[in-house]
């Protein structure tokens, strides 16, 4: 196709040794674009027509808002969900600790309480303790007397320890005619007897009286009221005949009751009472008793108030005790106890 020259363009085929066959014969000119107004992000007005796309480039921007949009929502969850994971951290921790701390503190206090009821324990007053027995009481009754042999009417002579007992009372004496009795003649000598006549209301004139008085001066003798008291001897040819002797008379005799020393009774002649131990609650009660019969060795029988096998206070400051006090309790030893026994 051959293109006609204009007249009016320029002639430069001389110059860059262009055929005119190459030259166009008028200048296309290039549509002029509309730039879209700063700021709205729009297309211009010509571009939004019905049935028309928007141009690529508003595409992209739109795509890497909400694509920016997108990422900060995720981003702002994932920031949320970390500070909050970082708070619960933050709790567990601090409850963590606060146990922690208050394991410390219990443990703090147990610890100064247990030293406490340790030192509190270890300063309670100290007390022996030990069982109520229960066995065979006897009491013994002593005297001075001489040996008196006396010839009956048919010519039998029998030989007596012979005394006076001034105090001698029929009911409430514990001299009772059948008693056993022990009579020492000498350190190496004792025979046995017993109690066979109590004869009151003698007097001073008649010839055993007499014959007391002459031997055994220091007795309390009555004008008119002595009672005479005769031990018949087994064995007389052991005795010589007006010897000093030592008569032993056992009284009261009991067999299966209660029996405590006489020293472990407090206030025995008023109200008295004994120290029981209770082993639960480590402690001293103050527990009334009821007395029977005393013995010359320091014993007496406790009718009322203990049974036994109940622990009573042996040892001890007995002035300083009070119902209820907590102590330490300590078993008597069985060599402590057999020694008392024995005294």
């Amino acid at each position: 196709m051959a293109y006609e020259r204009n007249d009016d363009l320029p002639d430069i085929s001389g110059i860059f040794n262009i055929d005119d066959d190459m030259i166009p014969s008028k200048i296309i000119e290039k549509p002029v674009q509309r730039k879209p107004v700063s700021g709205t992000g729009t297309a211009p007005a010509n571009s939004r027509r019905k049935g028309q796309r928007p141009e690529p480039i508003l595409l992209q921007q739109q795509t890497a808002k909400e694509e920016q949009r997108a990422y900060q929502g995720i981003s702002s969850e994932a920031h949320r969900r970390t500070v909050s994971k970082r708070k619960e951290q933050q709790k567990k921790l601090f409850r963590r600790r606060l146990i922690l701390f208050g394991a410390a503190v219990a443990l703090v206090a147990a610890l100064v309480i247990a030293i406490a009821v340790w030192v509190s324990i270890k300063n309670r007053p100290h007390v022996v303790i030990t069982p109520v027995q229960r066995g065979s009481f006897s009491d013994t009754y002593e005297a001075n007397a001489i040996i008196y042999t006396e010839v009956t009417d048919v010519g039998e002579s029998r030989t007596y320890a012979v005394f006076v007992d001034n105090r001698y009372d029929r009911e409430t004496s514990a001299l009772k005619t059948g008693l056993a009795a022990e009579i020492r003649i000498s350190d190496e000598v004792t025979v046995t007897g017993r109690l066979v006549y109590i004869r009151p209301n003698e007097e001073t004139t008649s010839p055993i009286v007499s014959l007391l008085v002459s031997l055994l001066p220091d007795t309390d003798y009555e004008p008119s009221n002595n009672t005479v008291i005769m031990v018949y001897l087994d064995d007389a040819d052991s005795a010589p005949e007006n010897a000093t002797v030592k008569v032993f008379i056992k009284t009261n005799e009991q067999d299966n009751v209660v029996i405590v020393p006489l020293s472990l009774v407090q206030d025995p002649d008023g109200e008295p009472y004994l120290w029981v131990y209770k082993s639960f609650g480590k402690k001293l009660v103050k527990t009334p008793v009821e007395l029977g019969s005393r013995s010359k060795d320091g014993n007496v029988v406790v009718t009322k108030g203990v049974s036994a096998g109940t622990p009573i206070v042996c040892e001890g400051d007995f002035e300083a005790m009070e119902d209820g006090m907590k102590v330490n309790a300590e078993e008597q030893s069985t060599e402590s106890g057999a020694a008392d026994a024995a005294r």
